[in-house]
């Protein structure tokens, strides 16, 4: 069998796993024999962990201005929301402003 007939085969028992269906017991061979030859060949994680520590540093960085700019968002769309229920109806469709 070609190595993509077999992937695509392996990828139905995959999805079938995953999807907690029953496989056969041949299925599961086939199934775990492919997963073992695939963790076989996958390359080692040697990562830097001082990468990995200095990457989840940026993360929780990132998150906290993500937060403080999605409070401003919130706070300028209210803001503009207040803004527009004052203006007149001629303007507001000048402005394309949903009522």
């Amino acid at each position: 069998m070609s190595e993509a007939k077999s992937s695509q085969g392996w990828w139905a028992l995959h999805l079938r796993n995953a999807r907690g269906e029953h496989l056969s017991a041949d299925e599961r061979r086939i199934y775990e024999a492919e997963l073992s030859r695939q963790d076989g060949a996958a390359p080692a994680l040697n990562g830097d962990l001082g990468a990995l520590r200095k990457m989840r540093v940026e993360l929780a960085e990132l998150a906290n201005t993500n937060t403080k700019l999605r409070s401003r968002f919130d706070q300028l769309d209210r803001e503009i929301r207040d803004i527009e229920r004052l203006l007149c109806h001629e303007t507001r469709e000048a402005l394309g402003v949903k009522e």
